[in-house]
């Protein structure tokens, strides 16, 4: 019982002994007690402002892609080269491409302007076109560039005039119609905005050529035929290049063959350095000032719907379209380089 009661009596505690306040620790404030070194206002103000940066960016996003979708200016195009832009970079577009184009040949410099042996300044050969074309068909809306107006210029009157199909009825669809002596055949027919003439006078095709190797290459490679002015006058007398794999010179272009390329879609490179490039690539003994190249109908087909592709419009309110030759597996193929639109 003893140890009963030894037990009983360490039960009771006496109770605890009450500190001076001299001997309590001071009283800290809270933010020194839980964030002695500002952790949490700082660690607040970080919060905040990443939230508010997340919340502007968020809306900015949504500002830009409303901007974007509601705009309708044209495309932007970065391709220049002094006057006309004719290299750079393609249209992301579907009538374009979205690598960038190897830089292509610059339009004909004044030197070669002044070298052409035209029998008239291009204001006049110019305007001498537009009135044929208004003749032809006065609803066409055509605008003869400098280039254009001196391709033309360079050509005797009657190889001219076939290629403008002066003379000839306008037929309704493809074909052109019956001319002044009655005999029928294949032509453009007309001027409107999708036909061959109007294409051929809208069209401008650039290359970027090495040697003239490498230009007989790329012609062959988009299944050209090549026709090169003959002395003396350049004008008159041409040869035809039908098989660029086996270009032998000396067959003579005649009327029918022109009646034939009038219907295709046309190039003339009349700048010095190519005359002599093409000159020399064809074992010729002169030196041709220009020459020209027509393409087939199946490639007309393709450049026009990637005409229209690259900045959706329609080829009436089209005013010129510059195709860039890209070299692509297998050989080349031309695309969209620049589109400038009617005003």
């Amino acid at each position: 019982m003893a140890a009963g009661t030894d037990l009983a009596g360490t039960a009771e505690q006496a109770p605890p002994k009450q500190r001076s306040p001299e001997q309590l620790p001071p009283e800290d404030a809270f933010w020194q007690v839980y964030s002695p070194n500002y952790e949490l206002p700082i660690a607040s103000l970080i919060s905040v402002f990443v939230h508010v940066l997340l919340v502007a960016g968020a809306v900015a996003i949504f500002l830009l892609a409303y901007h974007r979708g509601n705009e309708k200016s044209s495309v932007p195009i970065t391709l220049v080269e002094g006057g006309f832009d004719d290299a750079g970079e393609g249209s992301p577009g579907s009538g374009g491409v979205s690598d960038p184009l190897a830089r292509g040949d610059l339009a004909p410099s004044r030197e070669d302007y002044a070298a052409l042996p035209l029998p008239v300044d291009l204001p006049t050969i110019r305007d001498e076109v537009a009135k044929q074309i208004a003749l032809e068909d006065p609803a066409a809306s055509i605008r003869l560039s400098d280039e254009k107006a001196a391709e033309l210029a360079l050509l005797d009157k009657a190889i001219r005039d076939k290629l403008l199909g002066a003379g000839e009825r306008r037929g309704s669809g493809s074909g052109r119609g019956s001319g002044d002596g009655g005999k029928a055949g294949t032509g453009p027919g007309g001027y409107g905005a999708d036909s061959t003439r109007a294409r051929g006078l809208r069209w401008v095709i650039r290359f970027r050529t090495s040697s003239g190797q490498d230009y007989l290459a790329q012609l062959r490679s988009l299944g050209a035929i090549l026709v090169i002015p003959t002395p003396p006058d350049f004008k008159t007398r041409m040869y035809i290049f039908r098989d660029l794999n086996n270009p032998v010179p000396g067959t003579v272009m005649t009327p029918e063959d022109w009646d034939a390329l009038a219907n295709q879609i046309r190039f003339c490179d009349f700048k010095q350095e190519s005359g002599r490039q093409i000159s020399e690539a064809l074992g010729l003994p002169f030196t041709a000032p220009y020459f020209w190249a027509f393409f087939p109908k199946g490639l007309e087909n393709e450049l026009a719907r990637m005409e229209t592709a690259y900045q959706n419009r329609r080829a009436e309110d089209i005013e010129e379209t510059v195709f860039q030759a890209v070299q692509r597996a297998g050989g080349f193929e031309l695309v969209v380089a620049r589109q400038t639109l009617k005003r």
